[in-house]
C-alpha cells in the first residue's frame, strides 16, 4: 500500500528495534518514512 516491499521492511524494521532503536524516533520505522528513507538510500 505504501510501496514498500513487505518483507524487506519488516526485516529490516525488526533489526532496527533490535539494534536499539530510540524509542523517541519510532515514528521513523512506519511504512511511508521508511520509504523515503531506502529511497534516498537507493539514490
Amino acid at each position: 500500500m505504501n510501496g514498500v516491499e513487505p518483507f524487506a521492511y519488516i526485516a529490516d524494521v525488526i533489526r532496527k528495534i533490535a539494534e536499539g532503536w530510540p524509542n523517541s524516533r519510532i515514528d521513523e520505522l512506519m511504512p511511508w518514512h521508511w520509504s523515503a528513507e531506502t529511497q534516498k538510500i537507493a539514490a
